[in-house]
């Protein structure tokens, strides 16, 4: 791989092997030239013997095609594996998948109603429409409302991340 200049690296504890992370080197090109769209990660969990989650991270080039940056297989989508981002992806932002945000959400606050304005909330796109939405959500529950805002919102609300209008429209 290094005579093409990509970037690999195997965590290895002796006798299992933890982490194997390949970054292209398209992707680390594309990274430092459009960091500032955002960088997506997507990971599936795979059902063999090894298991484990594979992951992708991915962005929008400039003819707004997906491209790959890396990919990572890591024994568990845990806590001490998500610092590898920042040092693969350092100065990018980083945000909450709103698919699970809002499935925690959903998990709380069963109502379909609830659902529907907390999607509308987490799509909004300027903070005028963030405020309308909130207040829409407040009246069908303030609770709702208290669990969502108990979250940094530049890590969820389109409106307050730039970053992500990319992904919810």
């Amino acid at each position: 791989m290094n005579n093409r200049h990509h970037r690999a690296d195997i965590d290895f504890d002796g006798t299992t092997i933890r982490r194997v992370v390949v970054v292209y080197r398209q992707g680390i090109q594309a990274a430092s030239e459009f960091s500032d769209r955002g960088l997506n990660m997507d990971g599936t969990f795979m059902k063999h013997s090894s298991g484990g989650t594979l992951l992708v991270a991915c962005l929008r080039n400039s003819n707004n095609e997906i491209q790959i940056v890396a990919v990572a297989w890591v024994s568990g989508e845990t806590k001490e594996n998500f610092p590898a981002l920042k040092q693969v992806a350092p100065g990018i932002p980083h945000f909450f998948c709103l698919r699970h945000f809002m499935e925690n959400f959903n998990n709380k606050f069963r109502n379909k109603s609830l659902r529907n304005a907390g999607w509308k909330l987490v799509k909004a796109l300027t903070p005028i429409e963030y405020t309308k939405r909130t207040d829409e959500l407040a009246n069908l529950n303030q609770k709702a409302v208290e669990w969502m805002e108990a979250v940094d919102k530049t890590k969820w609300v389109a409106a307050f991340t730039v970053h992500v209008l990319a992904l919810v429209r």
